[in-house]
């Protein structure tokens, strides 16, 4: 888990005490705030300008309605807004993240992963895009080196994979299904005012549905995979599941054997790389094939 910017930090503690606690002082804000920050490690405060500074930036890059009702004397969010998914999900994993941190500055027993996740300052702009159905554009650098070009793109959703964000977004004009944008590759990213019109509610869920990882890869047809573990192994994927198609076949002393209904992504393959030492492929032979294809290149890059 990567360490949660300061700004990020600032605007889930704000809605989190404001949602907690209904028509709460500016006064009481700033003091709660203040104390999360303190508690978590961060310094320089946090003051009444800094509170309507950030307000106005919740307002803004996440759609999300904060008043001030002169007669209660405090602020509040109205009661439609507080069940937004997309934005509960947000808020949820940043909580998390920022629960971790106190935790880790106070003891000596919970170790958060320290490396920030980069692209992190374009969470938010998107989900202001993706709430209000607009369009964006941004720079976009490939991991294989050069640019990717400028690219406008419909936004659709935000997922966060291994520790990493994502944008899943379609290009208009360009065939293809949903495309998949790391957040760390991005850069210029601007919110237009030109509208799209957005996917039905559940097309990205069956988008992925049959995917591992982030990369949907519509091209791809579901097979069925199984595989052989060791008994430590199979503890492993009893307790976290590869998939949400996974079927126990065998579970004794001597194996614990899985078959599992999806698309043999390279995210998938990656996995089961990590987990090859109390791991056999049974099936599919191509999937075999593919990771004996990979040990035999590694073992030769380390002169073996």
């Amino acid at each position: 888990m990567g360490i949660v910017p300061l700004n990020m930090f600032r605007y889930a503690a704000i809605i989190r005490h404001i949602k907690r606690e209904r028509y709460i002082s500016m006064e009481r804000l700033v003091k709660e705030v203040a104390n999360d920050m303190a508690l978590s490690g961060f310094e320089g405060g946090f003051s009444k300008r800094t509170l309507q500074r950030d307000l106005q930036k919740i307002r803004a890059d996440l759609d999300l309605s904060i008043n001030f009702s002169k007669l209660e004397g405090g602020y509040y969010i109205p009661n439609d807004e507080m069940q937004d998914g997309l934005l509960e999900s947000l808020l949820e994993h940043i909580n998390l993240l920022s629960a971790l941190r106190t935790v880790e500055n106070v003891s000596d027993f919970v170790f958060a992963e320290k490396r920030e996740a980069q692209g992190m300052e374009w969470v938010y702009p998107l989900v202001r895009a993706i709430k209000s159905q607009r369009m964006v554009e941004f720079n976009y650098r490939k991991y294989t080196g050069g640019s990717g070009g400028r690219r406008k793109v419909e936004p659709y959703a935000l997922k966060e994979f291994n520790g990493r964000w994502y944008l899943l977004s379609g290009e208009p004009g360009v065939p293809g299904g949903v495309k998949t944008w790391g957040l760390d590759r991005m850069t210029d990213l601007r919110v237009l005012d030109e509208k799209f019109r957005h996917l039905e509610e559940d097309s990205i869920t069956r988008e992925f549905r049959d995917c591992f990882g982030i990369y949907s890869d519509h091209d791809k047809e579901v097979e069925e995979v199984v595989l052989s573990f060791s008994p430590l192994g199979g503890h492993y994927n009893a307790s976290r599941p590869l998939h949400e198609s996974q079927e126990v076949l065998v579970d004794n002393d001597q194996e614990y054997r899985i078959r599992l209904r999806l698309k043999i992504t390279w995210d998938f393959i990656i996995e089961l790389l990590s987990q090859s030492d109390n791991m056999t492929v049974i099936a599919p032979q191509h999937l075999k094939d593919t990771l004996a294809d990979v040990y035999r290149r590694a073992l030769k890059r380390m002169g073996e």
